[in-house]
């Protein structure tokens, strides 16, 4: 797959904080499983906390930077990825007020509907 071809979608309404593109790399349409590739652009806001109510969540991020509000920063890339796993109906994005200093890029699974509940 050649990056500068991929033709990047709106993620669904109310999803993200900010800008986030999504390209789907498979979905079930019968179960609503998918499998993406997710932009987060620079200035990006991470998002409030929430819970998939319908699946199971596993997120790689394979590339950029997040800044947390303590000042601290995680930078994705090489040899750093950050893996996390959210399972149905957990609470997470504990991360709230993180921004991105440098485009980011994951890879996103959800084994049912990605639907949100934000608490």
């Amino acid at each position: 797959m050649n990056g500068k071809e991929i033709k990047w979608e709106d993620a669904p309404k109310g999803h993200y904080l900010t800008d986030v593109k999504i390209h789907v790399l498979w979905r079930d349409e019968k179960t609503g499983a998918q499998f993406q590739l997710m932009k987060v652009p620079v200035g990006g806001l991470w998002e409030n906390p929430h819970v998939h109510p319908d699946a199971n969540q596993w997120a790689l991020s394979i590339s950029g930077e997040a800044e947390f509000p303590n000042g601290s920063k995680l930078t994705m890339g090489e040899d750093n990825y950050f893996f996390q796993f959210n399972p149905k109906g957990v609470e997470h994005a504990y991360y709230k007020g993180a921004k991105v200093n440098k485009e980011a890029f994951n890879l996103v699974y959800y084994d049912g509907p990605s639907t949100k509940v934000f608490k």
